[in-house]
C-alpha cells in the first residue's frame, strides 16, 4: 500500500494526548492476561502527563495530508545505567492497523534513530512486548541491525 504521510515532532502535552487518543481507536491491542485491556483514554492521559513532566520525553507522529495521525513513536533520551552514555529508550511505537506494511512504521523508526543520533546517543533500545506482533518486530529489528540484549518478564499481583 502506498500512502503519503509526513513525520513531525509532537510539540506539547495536548498534542501528545490528541495523537495518542486518535491512534487508540485505530489499533487493536492484544490482551495478554485474562483481566487485561487497553484503556485508550487512560493511555492518552498518561502519555500526555509523561510529556509534560518528563523533560527527556520525545514523540514523533506520522500524519496524512488531511492532518490525521496514522502512527507515532515516543521515548526518552537518558544515560545508560552501565556506561553513563546517552541512549534512546523507545516507550511506544504504534501504527494504525490500516497503515501496517505501508512504510509508516519504518519511517517512524528512522526518525527516532536520527533523533537519537543527533542527541549524541550511543545506543537505541527498542521494546518487544506481547501486545504487539513480536514475530514481525523481531524480523524488523534483525534486518535493521538490532541485537537481542535482554528479555523482560512481568508478574501480576
Amino acid at each position: 500500500m502506498s500512502v503519503e504521510f509526513t513525520i513531525k515532532p509532537v510539540q506539547d502535552a495536548a498534542e501528545v494526548y490528541a495523537v495518542a487518543r486518535i491512534m487508540g481507536d485505530l489499533i487493536k491491542v492484544m490482551g495478554v492476561d485474562v483481566n487485561e485491556s487497553c484503556d485508550v483514554e487512560q493511555t492518552s492521559q498518561r502519555l500526555s502527563a509523561e510529556a509534560s513532566q518528563n523533560p527527556r520525553f520525545s514523540m514523533f507522529a506520522a500524519y496524512r495530508s488531511d492532518g490525521g495521525a496514522v502512527g507515532y513513536i515516543c521515548g526518552e533520551i537518558r544515560p545508560d545505567i552501565f556506561s553513563g552514555q546517552p541512549c534512546g529508550y523507545e516507550l511506544l511505537w504504534v501504527v494504525a492497523d490500516a497503515y501496517r506494511k505501508s512504510g509508516v512504521g519504518l519511517a517512524l523508526l528512522d526518525q527516532w534513530e536520527t533523533f537519537c543520533k543527533e542527541k549524541g546517543c550511543q545506543r537505541v533500545y527498542m521494546g518487544l512486548n506481547a501486545h504487539t506482533q513480536p514475530e514481525i518486530l523481531r524480523h524488523i529489528y534483525s534486518r535493521r541491525g538490532y541485537a537481542l540484549k535482554s528479555e523482560s518478564y512481568s508478574k501480576t499481583f
